[in-house]
């Protein structure tokens, strides 16, 4: 077991133990999707006879759906974006669902759809950042706010995973490793463990009073 699964796994543990609290705000799938992804990256580990691709297609499609549904949530009082999300992100499940199926003619062609799940989602986060700075919410310090850990943890990851397979041509070429181990491989399993980890953070910081009386406060 990788350190990515332990990470997953405890995220799962955290987040579902506190499911009480998150169940109404944007984290309310946190558990359920950490859950599937905690599997079908088990399985993927220890199954080498299945293809791994299906799996790790499933994979992207809770991927797809979780960040993008917890995104449409935080920007809520931003319409135009929110049918954006519901564009871009619907365009990346038609494009998982066919590769799913058509995957021995198209293999190759899921890094391109990882590329630009990380693109599309790195976008969405900066939206949501420049949404902060300019909000009366800057009132409250930014590291207390469970979106900013959410948004950063899901920046970091996706954009280095869009590096991460940029690079993978030069790395697959000159066997490019950091302690012992592929660059292919260090990236994302450390970027993982940041994600995990600032998903965890955002779960305990989460406050249900906070936000129902900013949305009172809103209405009046």
């Amino acid at each position: 077991m990788q350190i990515a699964n332990i990470a997953e796994i405890i995220a799962f543990i955290i987040s579902a133990f506190y499911y009480q609290k998150i169940k109404d705000s944007f984290l309310k799938w946190a558990p359920f999707y950490l859950l599937l992804v905690s599997i079908g990256e088990l399985m993927a580990h220890y199954y080498h006879e299945l293809l791994n691709s299906y799996i790790y297609l499933i994979i992207t499609i809770l991927s797809i759906i979780f960040y993008n549904h917890c995104f449409y949530q935080l920007l809520q009082k931003r319409k135009k974006v929110q049918q954006l999300i519901i564009v871009l992100s619907s365009i990346l499940l038609a494009v998982s669902i066919y590769l799913f199926v058509f995957i021995n003619e198209h293999q190759p062609d899921v890094h391109y759809l990882l590329i630009a799940m990380g693109i599309e989602l790195s976008l969405i986060v900066c939206i949501y950042l420049y949404d902060i700075f300019l909000s009366d919410d800057m009132q409250v310090l930014l590291i207390k706010q469970p979106g900013f850990w959410m948004s950063a943890g899901v920046l970091l990851f996706f954009s280095g995973m869009c590096f991460t397979f940029a690079i993978s041509p030069i790395a697959l070429k000159y066997d490019l490793k950091i302690f012992d181990t592929y660059l292919l491989w260090f990236i994302p399993r450390t970027l993982s463990v940041v994600l995990y980890s600032f998903l965890v953070i955002a779960v305990l910081l989460y406050k249900p009073k906070l936000e129902k009386n900013s949305r009172l406060s809103n209405i009046f």
